[in-house]
């Protein structure tokens, strides 16, 4: 990804500038939003539920597939991105959230209907003026800022929720996705006495190791260990032997046909593993076969290591700063910048915060 240097034209102001970058924020999480949920809850069928979302709302806009076709007709310019639900307007993006067999997937992380439709009625004026080159009111940044502060901790909670695993302990052992991985495991969880559990094992003569772990989307039923609303999450990585580190650009490729059943493949930064998190309501078969996939890429396909072009040497004074952290990942952001918006670099929320890490989600 190429470094580019901020420099406006004399009619741009920086009011502008921040407008767009304050919604464009705001929307990609909307997106993001809808598209967990929706997938988290309904597998397969998520875009056709949420096209049924748009059919009921009468919406008149253009549909997702006719703009996807406009995208990519000039293929000297398209971009990797094939996800419908990025391809909709703001517009038909809040009717499929205000849909009223959907809301209650996103209530819980966007207050009351009735406010939030009267908070994006003071912001659409804002996104009107950004959109066509008009000048903002001397209070806009402040009305996006306080609709972003109102819901910093609701998109906290749906970030770090995605990272809120738990392990396969008691009952659950018999689950066959677990079952199937289970000797592959090397550090596990054993009963040390009732209802007491503790990681043990080794990965001492292991090439290769793989955990599974499992999450709930906040509103989903955890009864009888339900699949709606459930994820699968596999960390796939290398026992550390130097000179083999991953390939992420060939193991995407390897897997690219697998992805419609993935929800997010997670990058990292040590090149050395992989996150990946699968809707709970596939067949065991299904998930199995995506798993393995990804197993034997993570096994197979490896490069150059990116860290060590930057690491520095023993006697370097100051140790590893912060900034040589983001010259690495900007390596990661490269590679996941070729592909759709559910390739994961590493330094992204959804890959670094969990229910433990308390912060402001939009730093408004």
């Amino acid at each position: 990804m190429r470094e580019h240097t901020l420099e406006l034209p004399r009619e741009v102001t920086a009011e502008s500038v921040i407008g767009y970058a304050r919604l464009f924020q705001l929307e990609n999480w909307l997106r993001e939003l809808v598209y967990l949920e929706t997938k988290a809850n309904f597998g397969k069928g998520w875009w056709t539920e949420a096209e049924q979302a748009l059919a009921r709302s009468d919406s008149s806009g253009i549909p997702a597939d006719k703009s996807i076709v406009r995208d990519k007709k000039h293929r000297h310019m398209a971009t990797p991105e094939n996800d419908p639900l990025w391809f909709l307007s703001l517009d038909s993006l809040l009717k499929i959230i205000f849909d009223a067999q959907l809301w209650p997937l996103f209530e819980g992380y966007l207050t009351t209907k009735d406010l939030l439709q009267a908070k994006f009625s003071e912001i659409t004026p804002i996104r009107n003026r950004v959109s066509h080159n008009r000048s903002l009111h001397k209070d806009d940044i402040d009305r996006l800022r306080r609709v972003l502060r109102d819901l910093d901790h609701g998109f906290w909670r749906f970030c770090t929720s995605f990272n809120d695993h738990h392990n396969f302990i008691a009952d659950l052992r018999s689950d066959p996705i677990y079952l199937h991985f289970r000797d592959r495991i090397g550090f596990d969880y054993a009963e040390v006495g009732p209802n007491r559990w503790a990681l043990v094992g080794s990965t001492v003569g292991m090439t290769q190791n793989v955990m599974v772990g499992y999450s709930y989307r906040p509103g989903a039923d955890r009864t009888e260990f339900a699949a709606k609303g459930r994820l699968y999450h596999f960390n796939f990585s290398q026992i550390a032997r130097r000179g083999r580190p991953l390939d992420y650009q060939k193991i995407l490729e390897h897997c690219q046909v697998l992805f419609p059943m993935i929800v997010y493949v997670i990058l990292d930064s040590f090149q050395n593993g992989l996150r990946v998190s699968i809707p709970a309501l596939y067949s065991p078969q299904e998930i199995i076969e995506t798993a393995e996939r990804f197993y034997y890429a993570t096994g197979n396909l490896f490069t150059f290591s990116y860290r060590e072009q930057f690491e520095k040497p023993a006697d370097s004074k100051g140790g590893f700063q912060f900034a040589d952290y983001e010259a690495i990942n900007r390596v990661f952001e490269e590679i996941a910048a070729r592909w759709p918006h559910y390739v994961i670099p590493p330094g992204h929320a959804l890959e670094v915060l969990g229910p433990d890490t308390p912060c402001s989600f939009f730093e408004a």
